[in-house]
């Protein structure tokens, strides 16, 4: 069996045991990187949000021998305990001024995101691409955030520059940059200290995210910060990008790894540490004091 197959009898067994008054949708979400996961969409008739409960790993467990009732009582135990219990007003998402006070944005490969990309007023930056997000938070579903289309700014009769102009402004304030010692981020604070003289260029090396720890990496593109924080090192600086959600920077004044080791662990870190989706490149990024630019370490 196949997990669309799978998926549909999910999907009639849950509609079964939770009766008439609930929806139960089966569908495939894709990812970030082009990943698709198998989920289940379930609300009541009367409700405008509907959680999706990815099924993959209950697809393992069937295959392993797990009951499909079993199997569907536990998706609807969940449901209920993640179920926003109401109607979630997003009536804000039709009027620009109250869009423009959430926004934000995340970076993403562009070639492994091409597909989702169709349709989104995107900016390119080398290999990446800058996505703008409208984030959503209430006591239903929790925080989230909303993928801007090409649609929305034609409902809001506004042009790509006005969007990104306001993307830029607000997002240093919804998503605010967060900057830790690569040490303190490792070993915890207290024991700076006692490891440092063991650490060698760990000294010189930040982790660059937001305060949500989410779509961290955007932060390299908010105006003015990597000036700011090669001006302080008084140094040219190096990106490495660890994941989606955090880069590593380091200084290169003070640095004594060679550009190929540094590919090397970029490399090693997303086939064996990362999941897929949460890639960001292969690459590795220098940032020039005296040209006041980022681009790709060739």
């Amino acid at each position: 069996m196949e997990i669309k197959e799978f998926g549909k009898i999910m999907e009639e067994k849950v509609k079964e045991l939770l009766g008439a008054e609930y929806l139960v949708e089966y569908s495939e979400v894709t990812k970030n990187n082009g990943n698709i996961w198998h989920a289940l969409a379930i609300k009541k008739k009367d409700e405008n949000i509907a959680p999706s409960l990815y099924i993959d790993n209950y697809f393992s467990r069937y295959n392993d021998g797990a009951d499909v009732d079993m199997i569907a009582k536990e998706l609807i135990s969940l449901y209920k305990e993640s179920a926003p219990g109401g109607i979630v007003d997003v009536d804000f998402f039709t009027d620009f001024s109250k869009v423009a006070e959430k926004l934000t944005f995340k970076l993403v490969n562009y070639e492994k995101n091409k597909n989702m990309l169709k349709g989104v007023p995107y900016k390119i930056f080398e290999d990446l691409a800058l996505v703008p997000l409208c984030l959503v938070e209430n006591k239903y579903i929790g925080t989230g955030s909303i993928l801007i289309k090409n649609r929305h700014l034609e409902e809001w009769e506004v042009s790509f520059d006005e969007l990104w102009e306001n993307v830029f402004e607000r997002a240093v304030i919804n998503t605010p940059v967060k900057i830790s010692g690569l040490l303190e981020t490792i070993m915890g604070a207290n024991k700076i200290d006692e490891e440092l003289d063991l650490c060698g260029d760990l000294k010189h090396m930040y982790v660059l995210s937001n305060t949500s720890g989410n779509y961290g990496a955007a932060v390299i593109m908010y105006p003015g910060l990597l000036h700011d924080l090669s001006e302080k090192l008084d140094s040219d600086l190096i990106i490495l990008p660890s994941s989606l959600h955090e880069v590593i920077v380091l200084a290169c004044g003070e640095l004594n790894i060679e550009k190929k080791d540094l590919l090397a662990m970029v490399g090693e870190v997303n086939r064996s540490v990362l999941q897929s989706e949460d890639i960001l490149s292969d690459n590795i990024y220098h940032y020039s004091a005296s040209e006041s630019k980022l681009y790709i370490y060739c």
